[in-house]
């Protein structure tokens, strides 16, 4: 979706019947304006404006994730070690892309934060590149999101 004001960074939403649970739809939708604006590679990136998912009016998921991105995306321009046209760069955000479109899928699908799944690892397997490389920094794609 693009919208002149983004409202959100991603939604997950589900249509369930009360008396079974059963999911009768799906279906969820990513702010374009977010992924252009991360592209971008600047401090101002992500608009402060995005805000609840519907299902969840305390996810911010995608707004931190693409703070986090355009954080590290900035850093590595400034030193010098990425070059924000590059393919290198469109790979990260394409990765966080997949990232935010995959916990929402997980709400799509009824799955809730899991916030013991983000502390899985230890810190010194956290500290572990090739520990990390292999198995990431969290156990599910659920356990990411901050909520207050």
């Amino acid at each position: 979706m693009t919208n002149a004001r983004p409202a959100f960074g991603g939604i997950g939403q589900r249509h369930v019947d009360p008396r079974t649970g059963e999911i009768l739809s799906a279906g969820i939708a990513l702010e374009s304006l977010d992924t252009r604006n991360v592209r971008s590679v600047r401090s101002q990136v992500l608009a402060p404006q995005l805000g609840a998912h519907a299902h969840d009016a305390s996810c911010e998921f995608a707004e931190l994730a693409g703070e986090q991105l355009a954080y590290a995306l900035e850093l590595l321009d400034v030193r010098g070690e990425i070059d924000p046209a590059s393919p290198e760069a469109q790979k990260w955000v394409e990765d966080y892309v997949r990232q935010v479109t995959l916990h929402e899928v997980g709400h799509a699908l009824g799955l809730r934060h899991n916030f013991r799944a983000s502390r899985a690892y230890t810190e010194e397997q956290l500290s572990d590149p090739q520990f990390t490389a292999a198995n990431g920094t969290t156990a599910s794609a659920m356990g990411t999101c901050r909520s207050t």
